[in-house]
């Protein structure tokens, strides 16, 4: 009987543990796991200097600090400037909001001010961005917004908070805008402030994209007029392929939805632009997301953990072809 009981106690422990939300990092980062390092000492055409990198954060903190004060946390920024690593990751601990920018992918010679804006912005996301939240066999649900989400919400709400309209006007005059980028910002929007802010997110997003080609040795840089054509059949919570992280940033600056409207944390369409309310442009792309086809499967209660183990599920499918009546995957 007593070694029944050290069994019970021992299994509490575990689940207490492994469902616990209090400390928790995404460990994969920013980028998937990789070997580069940059030194503060090495010499790169491009990037960001150290004031440069403050700045962003400065400028980050002062925005989303009070506000994410307000809920009762607090934000904490991790400046690890002389950290080599290039990545970024985020991390929840009781009420700490954390994420940590490091120093190597400040100075990766792709990386532009307002490229490592957007790094920060979806680090920010996997805390604030909602639905769809990253899951897992033995825990459905986390605190933390999957990556599509997370590059999603970065143009969607962070990019848009974070400058005015007379930043943005004074980044216009400095740089050039693509021609499809302009071309869909002014269809979609109708004031040119929201035009000006539609483009900027769009060309930070391209800076970004061009260091996931160098990182991943993709042969094609990513475009804003190829999007990814593969339709995934169930939601990947996974770091997408590089041309569909960049629709993920480019439909997020697309969507017309007011900067101010929050996301939720259970309900996908919340404060987004979405298939089933007839919008067209600034969607989440299938190439990372399956939205629900209906309602009531929408609705439909979650299985028990007993009922919906099976030692493959973890294994995402993404269909090869494009397939507009491409059948739900398993229901997990």
């Amino acid at each position: 009987m007593n070694k029944l009981f050290a069994l019970l106690g021992l299994l509490s422990a575990f689940v207490a543990f492994t469902f616990t939300d209090h400390n928790h990092e995404l460990c994969q980062g920013f980028l998937p796991e990789n070997d580069l390092y940059i030194s503060e000492f090495q010499l790169t055409a491009g990037g960001l200097d150290q004031d440069e990198f403050d700045d962003v954060l400065d400028l980050v903190q002062d925005v989303y600090g009070p506000e994410i004060a307000a809920d009762g946390d607090t934000l904490v920024i991790n400046r690890r400037w002389s950290d080599g690593v290039v990545n970024a990751s985020a991390i929840r601990r009781g009420t700490q909001v954390i994420i940590n920018m490091y120093g190597g992918l400040a100075r990766h010679p792709e990386v532009t001010r307002d490229g490592f804006t957007l790094v920060a912005c979806h680090e920010l996301g996997h805390h604030l961005a909602g639905a769809p939240k990253i899951s897992s066999t033995w825990q459905p649900s986390s605190w933390a917004s999957n990556e599509g989400q997370s590059d999603y919400y970065a143009t969607l709400k962070c990019f848009r908070k974070l400058f005015d309209a007379a930043d943005n006007t004074e980044w216009l005059a400095k740089n050039d805008v693509d021609s499809t980028v302009e071309f869909e910002c002014d269809l979609q929007w109708q004031d040119r402030d929201d035009q000006v802010a539609c483009y900027r997110g769009a060309m930070a997003a391209l800076s970004v994209g061009k260091m996931f080609q160098k990182l991943r040795g993709d042969r094609n840089p990513p475009e804003y007029n190829t999007p990814d054509t593969i339709q995934v059949s169930s939601t990947d919570d996974r770091h997408p392929d590089t041309q569909c992280r960049l629709d993920s940033y480019y439909q997020g600056a697309l969507c017309t939805q007011d900067v101010g409207v929050e996301l939720s944390d259970s309900d996908y369409s919340e404060g987004t632009c979405t298939r089933a309310d007839g919008h067209v442009r600034g969607v989440r792309p299938l190439c990372w997301f399956k939205p629900p086809e209906a309602k009531d499967k929408e609705e439909e209660p979650r299985k028990p953990w007993w009922k919906r183990w099976w030692p493959f599920q973890d294994q995402i499918v993404i269909n090869a072809e494009i397939n507009p009546q491409v059948e739900d995957g398993p229901y997990w």
